[in-house]
């Protein structure tokens, strides 16, 4: 599988990063989107404007801000294949809130939801074509959140743009994964502060992917405002997990 980070900023958005947006090339023509927070969702790319599926983590507007917008150009596009949205159950009308501000005519035709309460490890979906499972489990963060677990055959990655560490529910997900993407909201000096917050440090994070006992750790939902080097980010990772450590940088490619 192929993921390509479309954004990865945290809350606070720069010039270089914006927000969360996730795009995963399965193989065999499916491909899935995980938030859409990012303004690049605009760019009109047919890769993106061709996706079946959309899971969205919570319901906080940098991870869905831009989720009507590229439903309208799919509507202009004369879509007709179904789209489904797949959410916790709490993030439904925000959801459909951000959808009507660019569709003042109502939800497409053409989406579907599925809403659900994350928790223990949970069997999402199964696409047949590309061999794959998605699986959720419940974040620890402010609101009602999911982190997705993409199983393809052997390969497990795992994406949790939101969480603070040492979430059970989580690291369960994660057990044994090739790859986490992991939330590194907050710097490490402040890292009781992030997990009081729902988010997470580069130290919190490389916690989890040893405890995970994962094969590669990427750190995502980062302030480049607080970070003006990214290898501070890895060398606060790397103080308890010794696998290997990339930054998600928007437009980064990851194969596994």
């Amino acid at each position: 599988m192929q993921i390509e980070v479309l954004g990865s900023s945290s809350f606070i958005p720069t010039i270089k990063g914006s927000w969360s947006s996730f795009l995963i090339n399965l193989g065999n023509r499916d491909r899935i989107l995980i938030d859409a927070g990012t303004r690049r969702l605009l760019g009109l790319r047919k890769d993106v404007l061709t996706v079946n599926h959309i899971f969205i983590t919570h319901r906080h507007s940098d991870h869905i801000m831009f989720l009507g917008a590229l439903l309208r150009r799919m509507k202009r596009n004369n879509r007709k294949k179904p789209l489904t949205i797949y959410c916790p159950v709490n993030a439904f009308y925000h959801i459909t809130g951000f959808i009507r501000f660019y569709n003042p005519k109502g939800i497409p035709e053409f989406v579907n939801f599925e809403t659900f309460t994350p928790d223990e490890p949970e069997h999402i979906i199964t696409l047949p074509k590309s061999n794959t499972e998605i699986w959720a489990a419940a974040a620890c963060h402010t609101t009602m959140a999911a982190g997705y677990g993409i199983l393809q055959g052997n390969t497990k990655v795992v994406i949790v743009p939101d969480t603070a560490p040492n979430c059970k529910t989580l690291l369960a997900l994660a057990k044994g994964a090739r790859a986490l993407f992991h939330d590194t909201t907050f710097p490490t000096a402040v890292h009781s502060f992030a997990m009081a917050k729902g988010h997470s440090s580069p130290e919190g994070a490389g916690m989890d992917a040893a405890k995970a006992e994962v094969q590669t750790l990427v750190l995502i939902h980062t302030s480049r405002a607080r970070y003006r080097d990214a290898q501070n980010l890895v060398i606060g990772a790397a103080r308890y997990f010794d696998g290997d450590i990339h930054v998600g940088e928007d437009k980064s490619t990851f194969t596994f």
